[in-house]
């Protein structure tokens, strides 16, 4: 077991510091992996993924056993804290987008009634991602303060106003995973300070940084307002994925009889139930 172990923190050491292995693990991981990385954005997002990966990584290095702990909380979710976990949201973001692409792309007859149907579904993923986005900046947040042995109240990220951003904005993976972070959009969009009218515009309503009036950004149409915002939200989203390809799709095979001797909880949550079911087929 110990030769397991330390061929796996290896690897983990090998994921962070070489990147052209990191380019070809798409023969291990599949081809939607090699055509994220290859694509627009590809850079951008390898560089944030991997400084996602990196507080659980480092927490592996210092402790395996509490490592796998926190990895643990990936699909169990944190401790005395149900329905916690990061796979059901995962996989709602994910669903959500394949459902706003295969709209987007059906042949039905454009009218009024799809314009609106899929814009708002555009919103909703939006809104999904960014808010998993946040939870997983929660679960770096709660690695490093294991890490540092300076943990963090996770309740007050998960159920109050402490933003994670704040906590890890000073450090060098903070600072690459931040770049795309905008929570006034999120903001205006999750609490619907959105106006869609089709044929004539779009408007999208926050407060100005001093936070002492609300202004009015106007987009004249649907693909004015996504292609302002998309790189952000595509990059935050891709992001979550490189995660989850290399942690669930590459890590938990590869390495199945370690992470069997550290993690022998099984899965009794009903809703993740049924996401492994629909995930597998």
């Amino acid at each position: 077991m110990r030769n397991e172990a330390g061929a796996f923190l290896d690897n983990l050491i090998q994921i962070q510091n070489d990147r052209e292995y990191v380019s070809n693990l798409g023969t291990e991981i599949g081809p939607e992996y090699s055509e994220m990385i290859e694509g627009q954005f590809g850079d951008e997002i390898v560089e944030s993924g991997l400084a996602m990966l990196a507080y659980l990584f480092d927490l592996m290095n210092k402790d395996i056993r509490v490592g796998m702990a926190a990895y643990k909380i990936l699909f169990m979710g944190y401790d005395d804290i149900p329905h916690s976990d990061l796979l059901g949201p995962y996989y709602d973001s994910v669903t959500t987008r394949n459902l706003f692409i295969r709209l987007s792309e059906s042949n039905f007859k454009p009218s009024r009634d799809k314009a609106i149907s899929v814009m708002n579904i555009y919103l909703r993923w939006y809104t999904a991602t960014y808010e998993l986005f946040r939870k997983m900046l929660v679960f770096d947040c709660y690695c490093h303060g294991i890490k540092t042995e300076k943990p963090i109240n996770i309740n007050r990220y998960l159920f109050q106003n402490n933003d994670p951003a704040k906590l890890i904005a000073n450090s060098g993976s903070g600072k690459i995973l931040l770049k795309r972070y905008d929570p006034a959009m999120r903001h205006a969009i999750a609490h619907g300070n959105t106006i869609f009218i089709p044929g004539k515009f779009i408007i999208v309503r926050m407060t100005n940084d001093e936070k002492n009036k609300i202004i009015e950004n106007r987009y004249d149409n649907a693909d004015a307002f996504i292609d302002q915002i998309s790189p952000s939200i595509e990059v935050m989203n891709n992001t979550i994925r490189f995660f989850f390809f290399i942690t669930m799709n590459l890590l938990l095979p590869k390495y199945s009889k370690i992470f069997n001797t550290y993690i022998r909880d099984r899965i009794t949550s009903e809703t993740l139930i049924a996401v492994v079911k629909s995930i597998q087929g």
